[in-house]
């Protein structure tokens, strides 16, 4: 390797450079910056209008300027999430399914990466469907509305998300299974994932239902006086509280990263002891189960080198128990709905429900 002249400085903060870091010149300080942004995936707060100076004395003060000039200078993120999946590629080769499976070998990287670039892929099918733009103002949504999305979102998750965990070593009969079970977790963790520190609940197509006024996402717009919707807030009214209780605020207290709710979204979806699984399928998703908390713990330890990563470890895993109980009251919500005729108001997420 041919060493940078001592003499090249950062093109981020002009402080000296060593080498190549991400695909720029940059100083060790930059490389360690961008490597801990990209890894965390979290929002970076922007507290300035852009025209920040990035220099040696003023790299630390405004992250959000510093992360632009990583980019503009030509750092890529991908070359970081490489790095990390080739710290996840030396697992134990396995009998079976491990190597026949298609959703975890190797030739393109971990399933982690794999799921990042198809929920990239899934956030542009939804702009281009909801027509999300820049300027796009969220607004409250009530069940009709809320309906629409769901049947509109759930072919794009089948079409750009599932397609990533899928095994070409299982039927396509447990593949469905695997799919039926799936949707419904799914559409809560995201939501309670997307909707994390807020009041709101907010939905695939970037608007919201505000929890505080339930009565407004039951109302029928086409109906003056609506006693129907009325008495829908009430019945369901405890278990908005609840759902809040249980899968809302544990999200609140366990902020995932990006990486790490695409590690539950796996978890979820490679779940086994189902009705009607057959052996091979409960084998796979043993297998890739394991994979995966193996990439967690690698993850982890890679981002949290100051931190106890097993204890991290431990709390992700712990979502888990709260998904499923949410699960459990939806489907009981279905049940009373059925008992007091309010089915439409959430029949998008019935349908797609276990029976």
């Amino acid at each position: 390797m041919i060493r940078q002249p001592s003499s090249q400085t950062c093109l981020i903060c002009g402080d000296s450079a060593d080498s190549l870091h991400f695909g720029a010149l940059s100083c060790r300080a930059c490389a360690a910056f961008f490597r801990r942004k990209v890894a965390g995936r979290r929002n970076i707060f922007r507290r300035c209008d852009r025209q920040c100076n990035v220099d040696t004395g003023m790299r630390k003060l405004c992250a959000s300027c510093r992360y632009d000039k990583c980019l503009k200078m030509g750092m890529k993120e991908s070359a970081v999430l490489s790095r990390l999946a080739k710290n996840n590629q030396n697992y134990k080769k396995g009998v079976g399914s491990k190597e026949e499976c298609e959703a975890s070998t190797s030739e393109s990287g971990s399933v982690l990466e794999k799921l990042q670039n198809a929920y990239e892929k899934l956030q542009d099918a939804r702009r281009k469907s909801f027509n999300i733009t820049q300027n796009h103002i969220p607004q409250n949504s009530n069940y009709r509305r809320m309906n629409d999305v769901f049947h509109t979102d759930i072919p794009l998750v089948l079409e750009n998300l599932i397609v990533a965990l899928e095994c070409s070593d299982v039927s396509k009969e447990q593949q469905k299974l695997l799919h039926i079970h799936f949707m419904v977790p799914f559409m809560l963790l995201e939501g309670g994932y997307k909707s994390t520190n807020s009041e709101l609940f907010y939905l695939p197509s970037g608007d919201y239902i505000d929890e505080n006024k339930i009565e407004e996402y039951y109302h029928n717009p086409d109906d003056v006086d609506d006693k129907n919707g009325i008495a829908a807030a009430e019945v369901f009214r405890p278990y908005w509280r609840l759902n809040r209780q249980t899968l809302k605020m544990n999200l609140d207290d366990i902020q995932l990263d990006l990486p790490e709710f695409l590690i539950v979204t796996a978890l979820i979806f490679y779940d086994f002891g189902l009705q009607d699984q057959s052996d091979d399928c409960i084998e796979m998703c043993k297998t890739m189960r394991s994979q995966i908390i193996e990439e967690l713990t690698d993850y982890e330890k890679n981002v949290r080198i100051n931190d106890d990563h097993s204890y991290r470890v431990g709390q992700i895993i712990m979502v888990l128990q709260a998904v499923q109980r949410s699960v459990n009251m939806i489907y009981e919500t279905k049940e009373i709905s059925l008992v007091y005729n309010l089915y439409e108001k959430h029949h998008s997420i019935f349908e797609n429900m276990k029976e």
